[in-house]
């Protein structure tokens, strides 16, 4: 899972678009922001659920079923700081540097897990 964090407009669905180009969904450029609907999923060689909470409040994200999700394949959570149930997830920060410049850091607790997603295998 991808805990997603960075100002309004500082390209966290950009990221999820490569995630998804990635992971060989096939209309990658047509995936957008599920802010009014929560979550999106997308088929590809691996299954991608998108999440968004930035117009909720105080989210319990067990509520949602993510851990449903994180068993078919990979989830990415814009405004993941909504909630606060995350252990053990790769937290994606994203700055704004210039107009068309980012600076991204992915933060892994477990370096275990980091070599995972060096080679995402998923369920064929």
């Amino acid at each position: 899972m991808f805990l997603l964090h960075g100002e309004l407009g500082a390209g966290k669905t950009q990221f999820v678009k490569g995630l998804a180009k990635g992971l060989g969904v096939p209309d990658w450029e047509y995936v957008v922001s599920p802010s009014y609907t929560l979550l999106n999923t997308y088929g590809g060689r691996c299954s991608l659920c998108h999440i968004d909470l930035y117009r909720l409040e105080d989210v319990d994200a067990e509520e949602l079923g993510i851990e449903e999700y994180l068993d078919e394949g990979v989830v990415a959570v814009e405004w993941a700081e909504k909630s606060s149930w995350w252990d053990d997830m790769i937290k994606v920060s994203i700055a704004v540097v210039g107009e068309e410049e980012r600076r991204i850091i992915l933060e892994v607790d477990d370096a275990g897990r980091a070599e995972v997603w060096r080679d995402i295998g998923c369920n064929d």
